[in-house]
């Protein structure tokens, strides 16, 4: 009995020196820093109510809620909206969902410079 009161008491000590050790303290997440993606078009001018989404940047990857550019052409995606930070890419759409060509004659996603959370995208032609 008296052995089995000690184990106890020795346990209780060492999860509590366990929790003192680790503190309180929770991870927290900086939700003031965001992902920023400017539209425009070739002229440098900004295009307005197109879709933009980041996906994971894999095969069969997951793309977030997409954001619709403002008047500026920013789309703006807080990242605790998107968990993955790194092999990010980027799509836009038209507000009828069909894929925008870049003026680099590439259609669908654009990487994302790991590190980077801006990245300024010319469309090549505007949308309907």
């Amino acid at each position: 009995m008296k052995l089995s009161k000690y184990l106890f008491i020795a346990l209780l000590l060492c999860v509590m020196l366990l929790v003192a050790a680790c503190g309180n303290d929770a991870p927290t997440v900086d939700d003031t820093i965001s992902y920023t993606i400017t539209v425009v078009d070739a002229s440098g001018a900004p295009v307005p109510g197109v879709m933009v989404s980041i996906c994971q940047d894999q095969e069969g990857g997951v793309c977030y809620m997409p954001v619709k550019t403002d008047e500026h052409g920013l789309a703006t995606v807080s990242k605790t909206a998107v968990p993955v930070q790194d092999n990010l890419k980027v799509r836009v759409m038209s507000g009828g969902g069909s894929e925008l060509p870049m003026a680099d004659g590439t259609v669908g996603y654009t990487p994302i410079p790991n590190g980077s959370t801006a990245i300024t995208l010319t469309i090549a032609i505007q949308p309907e």
